[in-house]
């Protein structure tokens, strides 16, 4: 199966806000021998970080230790979706590729590669897109319409460490 896009989690919510999450991964890289790793992230009530990062089974890594370095000529964004075959979720996934051809053009600016066309990724998942994005990855993903709060409480937290933002398809 897909074992890398397992995920136990942990969200801790108040006044229906999350202010904090774990995501753990049991089978990172999809390997059933790896050493588990943990994303974690602490907000205060104002949504702001307290503490955020990873523990990989050896050592914690704060989320200003694991910052990806971003010194690539082009910016690439990568849209993240699931298989569904749901109409409406094929549209939103298709606004968004095409927004992010927008964004990656200007930002990109007289360096662009005009045949530079943003990433599409298969991810099973919510936890795994969020965490994806939460990570520190250009991206934009969809989530399925069945998607419950339980599945989104934990990595949020981790979103919103980031100023990483949930919105619904009206944003």
């Amino acid at each position: 199966g897909r074992v890398e896009n397992v995920a136990c989690l942990i969200g801790i919510a108040r006044n229906q806000r999350s202010l904090g999450g774990i995501v753990g991964l049991p089978f990172p890289n999809g390997k059933t021998d790896a050493d588990v790793v943990l994303h974690y992230a602490l907000l205060d009530n104002y949504g702001d970080e307290r503490c955020s990062g990873t523990w990989t089974g050896e050592k914690f890594v704060s989320q200003s230790d694991d910052t990806a370095e971003n010194d690539k000529e082009q910016t690439i964004i990568s849209v993240l979706a699931g298989d569904s075959k749901d109409p409406i979720l094929r549209n939103a996934k298709e606004a968004c590729l095409a927004s992010a051809q927008s964004i990656m053009a200007k930002v990109n600016g007289k360096n662009s590669n005009n045949n530079l066309l943003p990433q599409q990724k298969l991810i099973g998942g919510t936890a795994s897109k969020l965490r994806t994005i939460a990570m520190g990855s250009n991206s934009i993903t969809v989530l399925h319409f069945k998607t419950m709060l339980w599945d989104t409480c934990g990595p949020e937290a981790l979103l919103e460490a980031k100023k990483g933002k949930i919105t619904d398809l009206f944003g």
